[in-house]
């Protein structure tokens, strides 16, 4: 796409929660973020669209589709009722914003390929001013990259692995412009959110052993390990962590253990 005529990003990380309400507030505040770069841009001397800066995209990129439509269809429907609103209230004089809803998921699960591909084709569009996505962190690992190298935000509602913010990995992310900060993410990381649960649970609920089981994808296992961990190093004593697939649906055996 024309970068070029795209605004400068500056470097400017609650809880995920699968309730429903607060996954959609967080689409909330993160298209608000991206209505707000919309508001910067035009205070500012470059144009924000090919067409003279009359109509701005927020892109989406989110599984609407499958195992994780319970949370990325109201996320996305989140971002098209802000961006109603800011129409309806006029909130940039003479814009309008327009909400391009993509869906990541493949096959009824969540695909780092095909977000990748998402954001390639947003990104081809001079008119997207940003993207609200992915719900998965396992496809920010496919798309951080990309936007990255085109210059395009990409706002995530959700995602928790610490490794896309922080340490060499979160460097080597963003290889093609080290220097400047494309991804953004309004949701605390695994290693905030687990100890935060072990401690409480360890301080205040006075447990002392545990049974820890997840669903074997990204965020459900790295925020588990993440938990089992400081709650060990408190005194803590892990039983067993078991890693059931997505698709389980007979717990029987497990039950049983």
């Amino acid at each position: 796409g024309d970068v070029k005529n795209r605004p400068k990003l500056t470097d400017n990380e609650t809880m995920k929660d699968h309730v429903l309400s607060v996954r959609s507030l967080c689409a909330g505040l993160a298209v608000s973020g991206a209505l707000a770069l919309a508001a910067c841009s035009q205070n500012s001397s470059a144009p924000v669209a090919s067409n003279a800066g009359t109509l701005i995209k927020i892109g989406v990129t989110l599984p609407i589709t499958g195992v994780d439509a319970s949370d990325g269809l109201p996320a996305a429907e989140a971002v098209r009722l802000a961006v109603e609103d800011a129409n309806s209230h006029h909130v940039l004089s003479g814009l309008t914003f327009q909400a391009v809803v993509l869906n990541d998921a493949v096959g009824g699960l969540h695909n780092a390929k095909r977000g990748a591909a998402n954001v390639r084709s947003l990104g081809a569009d001079a008119a997207v001013l940003g993207i609200i996505g992915p719900l998965n962190s396992d496809v920010a690992l496919a798309e951080i990259p990309v936007s990255n190298q085109i210059g395009l935000a990409l706002i995530s509602p959700a995602n928790t692995s610490p490794e896309l913010t922080k340490g060499t990995q979160a460097l080597a992310l963003r290889s093609s412009h080290p220097d400047q900060i494309t991804y953004f993410r309004d949701c605390t990381t695994d290693d905030v959110q687990g100890p935060a649960g072990a401690t409480y649970e360890y301080e205040q609920l006075g447990a002392r052993k545990a049974y820890v089981i997840d669903d074997g994808n990204t965020f459900g296992r790295g925020l588990a390990d993440e938990w089992a961990g400081e709650f060990n190093s408190l005194g803590g004593q892990i039983l067993g962590h078991e890693h059931f697939n997505a698709a389980t649906v007979d717990y029987g055996a497990l039950a049983a253990r």
